[in-house]
């Protein structure tokens, strides 16, 4: 990563604090930030409510006032997710950021074709425009104020629940081009590139780089629901059956790529490392969280196979279930 980017700083976040066993496998990297660095005070009391995930988006406008305030003279900051690969200079953003304060990616920048495949325009609409798996922020008051906005709504509304269109920061960031001016969204096919958008980007090889529809460089690519130990399957095959990679020598090259340098950077080691998540008093929060996303995760399942049911029959069972309803004393 830092090769494209050698003037840049690398850190990672790290939501759990350093605890002995994390420490030991660290060896007290300074480019690792824990938590607790970022002015969190209230952790404890939002690690009842939100799960790791949650508490990892709600982390982002943190994150971003963190980096602002401890090098003030640098004129912007870039967030990337952990399971991001870049493989060009990311020199454009830097740019952009001359005279935008946020540079975000959407996740498509064509429509899906109707043919029962997934994923689809609804999961978009259920997952927002924008994905947050990157995003580029100048350090400007104006910015600043972005971010008050931005973590107040994670704070108090963070959760991840798609059935219902709430997607966590990326929810929130729907609205940020309509409240703020200054918000560029980049629609270059290199930037952001994933799962979710191959449809409408073919990757290719030529000289040594990989481009995306013939003319426009890789920049970076979103490994998202990534497992280096099954580098073939992208993601979850039950709800995202658009797309294999075993069809795409260009991919699946680039896949195996990252999960031999996953690998090679202690993923397994990683891996076993006891979480501070994992107390007693986690557990026991985990499981609640799991009886309240119980009721989202089969009404989920219904919804996706639904979809597969041709519309006659699903249009009698919708008369079935008015018809029961109808009848329901309350």
């Amino acid at each position: 990563m830092a090769e494209h980017a050698p003037d840049f700083l690398f850190f990672v976040i790290l939501i759990d604090p350093l605890t002995p066993a994390v420490r030991r496998v660290i060896s007290a990297d300074r480019r690792i930030v824990p938590i607790d660095s970022l002015k969190f005070d209230f952790r404890e009391a939002l690690k009842k409510r939100y799960d790791p995930a949650e508490i990892s988006f709600l982390l982002k406008p943190f994150a971003f006032r963190y980096f602002f305030e401890r090098f003030p003279q640098s004129h912007f900051a870039v967030y990337f997710d952990s399971d991001v690969m870049i493989y060009h200079p990311i020199r454009r953003i830097e740019i952009f950021l001359d005279t935008h304060d946020v540079v975000l990616t959407p996740h498509l920048l064509r429509p899906y074709g109707f043919d029962g495949k997934t994923p689809d325009e609804f999961d978009t609409l259920r997952t927002g425009y924008f994905n947050m798996g990157f995003a580029a922020m100048a350090n400007r008051p104006s910015t600043l104020r972005l971010l008050d906005w931005w973590q107040e709504r994670m704070v108090h509304h963070g959760h991840a629940n798609r059935v219902i269109g709430l997607s966590a920061d990326q929810f929130w960031m729907t609205f940020s081009p309509y409240y703020f001016d200054k918000i560029f969204i980049d629609h270059h096919p290199g930037m952001n590139v994933a799962y979710w958008n191959l449809h409408e980007r073919n990757l290719s090889e030529s000289g040594g780089m990989t481009f995306v529809n013939g003319e426009h460089p890789l920049i970076f690519f979103h490994f998202s629901g990534f497992n280096p130990q099954e580098p073939c399957h992208i993601c979850d095959p039950l709800f995202f059956n658009r797309f294999e990679i075993a069809r795409q020598s260009v991919l699946r090259r680039l896949s195996h790529q990252y999960a031999q340098r996953l690998l090679a950077n202690q993923y397994r080691a990683l891996s076993r490392v006891p979480s501070n998540w994992l107390s007693r008093s986690q557990l026991l929060s985990e499981k609640y969280r799991m009886a309240r996303d119980l009721s989202t995760k089969v009404e989920y399942a219904l919804v996706y196979f639904m979809a597969k049911i041709p519309v006659c029959l699903r249009r009698r069972l919708w008369r079935l279930a008015l018809l029961f309803v109808s009848h329901t004393k309350y």
